[in-house]
């Protein structure tokens, strides 16, 4: 059976269908790692990814299936249903965009605007996409505020936060824990 790139439904029983979709998702990360990596630093080698799965509750987000271990565990993407369900691949991979950014410095808890706001410009700059994602890009009508200002406030302070970000980061600072302040004496 060819593969669906585009963002069309596919039906729902084809188990091969949805074999090659997670295995396309699971095939995007490390891409997107190596791009992030080069921007923002090495990612945290604590951590290692596993794999891609559909979130439980439709919130796309990082998983901790064994638990959270600072000194290190696995860590998996879940994605929302809507793109899972229907073998979407410009919509799936545009969510796994996103959460590689924060697989850089995996944590429990809430994000920060810096962090949701590189996730959000990096999903969303059509530079890093396959032409499936920059096709959901330009259809995506469905904007969160939250995201949508976090990355307003990123994309103003570009380029220069990359090379900034990238700096602090490899001092063994979290995405999570940079500061405003160390951000303005870059």
């Amino acid at each position: 059976m060819a593969e669906n790139r585009s963002n069309e439904a596919v039906p729902k029983n084809q188990h091969l269908v949805l074999a090659n979709f997670i295995w396309h998702l699971n095939k995007q990360v490390p891409y997107y790692l190596d791009i992030l990596e080069s921007k923002f630093g090495p990612r945290n080698p604590k951590f290692k990814f596993v794999t891609v799965q559909k979130s439980q509750n439709d919130i796309p987000h990082i998983s901790f299936p064994g638990g959270y271990n600072e000194d290190g565990c696995v860590v998996d993407i879940r994605i929302g249903a809507e793109p899972w369900e229907s073998c979407k691949y410009g919509h799936g991979t545009w969510q796994v965009a996103h959460e590689c950014v924060h697989l850089l410095d995996p944590v429990v808890g809430g994000t920060t605007n810096l962090e949701e706001g590189l996730a959000s410009w990096f999903q969303n700059d059509p530079r890093f996409h396959s032409d499936s994602v920059k096709q959901y890009i330009v259809q995506n009508k469905k904007k969160d505020a939250r995201y949508e200002v976090a990355r307003n406030l990123v994309l103003c302070c570009m380029p220069q936060l990359i090379p900034a970000v990238k700096e602090i980061r490899s001092s063994g600072t979290r995405i999570r824990d940079i500061t405003t302040d160390a951000l303005a004496e870059k």
